[in-house]
């Protein structure tokens, strides 16, 4: 029985969704989830953007009919009460001809790399319309804004909507789509020693040494088992990551660019620049200046 059937079984006997029961069901998933923002406010039609392009994953959900979403050349509406999943790096556009109620998250998924990312996920997604996801849209709504005593109540909370976003989101995906998926998460567990130092110490000089011994295995055994699982060499990853925190940091802070190119491993701002737009088509500058700040800050997020 997977961790969402058990959060299912568990709310059908008792009706009630308690801290332990967050909890658990959080333990019994491998994918480590990172809230970045949480919100809920009023927008009108000036929120509206195009060309929008993010490093992290965003979980929308509004009270009315009358947003929008545009992507890849389609529209899809945004329909009262239900839950739309939009993959990082997906570039989409928004509107709404009237005023709602909107409920939203932003996160990262920590160890996923963009190889598994890209083969699973390339557009935005509504999911269906469950009772578990409106009753966990409720309760986090109901706890918003959220509080110093509450926030760790909160951000559990915000992780279970996450993980059941990502299992319906699964099952709209092909076969085909699902097998390094698949074989990640199956196998991505004897590589987590490796992307914790990784996650952890980006500013550190992270040598194939430093992460195989990590991993207990020879370098050789470890390159070869990274590349196989994940699709992409370490030092890929480790690059990969450090611009996904970059991107992250010039979305959601006023650092500079050479305090978050020392805070990411990228030596300089001239080296983060041109790792930046190597990886992602445009410079940190304009990353930054085209980031639309449709969110409310978390500010200091405990370490989840």
């Amino acid at each position: 029985m997977s961790g969402y059937d058990i959060f299912v079984y568990f709310y059908a006997m008792t009706g009630q969704l308690t801290a332990n029961t967050v909890h658990n069901f959080i333990r019994t998933d491998p994918v480590r989830v990172r809230i970045l923002q949480i919100g809920d406010r009023s927008v009108s039609v000036e929120w509206i953007a195009s060309q929008v392009i993010s490093s992290y994953w965003r979980l929308y959900r509004n009270d009315r009919d009358g947003g929008v979403i545009h992507f890849h050349n389609q529209t899809m509406p945004l329909r009262r009460g239900r839950l739309y999943l939009i993959p990082p790096w997906v570039k989409f556009g928004y509107h709404t001809s009237r005023v709602v109620r909107h409920l939203y998250l932003h996160f990262d998924l920590v160890d996923l790399p963009q190889t598994v990312l890209r083969n699973t996920f390339d557009r935005p997604l509504q999911l269906p319309n469950d009772l578990m996801l409106r009753t966990c849209c409720k309760q986090l709504r109901s706890n918003l804004p959220t509080s110093s005593s509450r926030m760790i109540a909160n951000i559990n909370l915000a992780k279970t909507l996450i993980h059941m976003a990502l299992h319906h989101a699964l099952e709209q995906t092909t076969p085909a789509s699902l097998i390094q998926w698949d074989r990640f998460s199956k196998a991505g567990e004897t590589l987590q020693p490796a992307m914790l130092l990784i996650d952890h110490q980006l500013d550190a000089d992270l040598k194939i040494k430093v992460l195989a011994k990590a991993c207990h295995l020879s370098e050789r055994h470890f390159v070869r088992r990274f590349t196989l699982i994940t699709g992409q060499t370490p030092a890929s990853y480790v690059r990969e990551r450090r611009v996904t925190m970059a991107a992250q940091q010039l979305a959601t802070t006023e650092l500079s660019l050479e305090t978050i190119a020392q805070r990411t491993g990228l030596s300089n701002r001239y080296y983060l620049s041109r790792v930046f737009k190597a990886q992602t088509g445009i410079s940190p500058a304009a990353y930054r200046k085209a980031a639309v700040v449709d969110t409310l800050r978390l500010g200091s997020v405990p370490e989840q």
